[in-house]
C-alpha cells in the first residue's frame, strides 16, 4: 500500500489557513475492520514538536465507496501562520485486505502569512514594550502635574 497523494503536497509553501489535509491512499483504509486502528495512526505536529491536536475523518466505505482510500485531517486548534507542520503516517495503517503501509510517512509544509516575531521580555518575563510605556506613561504625568502647578 502507498501513499498516492496529499494536499497540501509534500514541502509546500503558502498553505492557506484554515487547511484540513486531504490524504489519499492506493487502498481502502476506511474500511470498518481496520478504521479504528487507522484513526491513530496519524500526527500532526509543528517544527518545535509540538503536537497538534486533530480530527481523524474517514467516510463510510459502503455509504462512500469512492472515499474508500481517502483520509481528512483537520486540526482542532489554530494553526499559525507562517510556521512549518509535519504529519506523521505511522508504518501500521493498513489497508482492508491487511496490507500496511510498510514504514512511516511524512509529509512537511508551511502556513501562509508571516509568522508572529515573539514578544522581547525582561529577565523576570515582562513585555519590555509595558515597560516602555509605563517609562512613557511617567513621564507625560510628570509634564502634566509641572504644567498644572505652574498654571496655578
Amino acid at each position: 500500500m502507498t501513499l498516492d497523494s496529499s494536499d497540501p503536497i509534500d514541502g509546500q509553501k503558502d498553505v492557506k489557513l484554515p487547511v484540513e489535509i486531504k490524504l489519499m491512499f492506493s487502498k481502502n483504509v476506511v474500511n470498518s475492520t481496520v478504521k479504528d486502528m487507522n484513526i491513530k495512526a496519524f500526527t500532526l505536529s509543528s517544527a518545535d514538536g509540538l503536537v497538534i491536536p486533530i480530527e481523524v475523518i474517514m467516510s463510510d466505505d459502503q455509504m462512500e465507496p469512492d472515499k474508500n482510500n481517502v483520509v481528512l485531517l483537520k486540526p482542532l486548534q489554530e494553526l499559525q501562520p507562517g510556521t512549518s507542520y509535519k504529519v506523521t503516517i505511522a508504518p501500521e495503517i493498513q489497508s482492508k485486505s491487511g496490507v500496511p503501509l510498510g514504514k512511516e510517512k511524512s509529509l512537511n509544509f508551511i502556513t501562509a502569512g508571516s509568522n508572529p516575531s515573539p514578544v522581547e521580555t525582561t529577565k523576570d518575563g515582562f513585555p519590555t514594550s509595558s515597560i516602555i510605556l509605563g517609562i512613557g506613561a511617567v513621564i507625560v504625568l510628570g509634564i502634566g502635574l509641572a504644567l498644572y502647578k505652574k498654571n496655578k
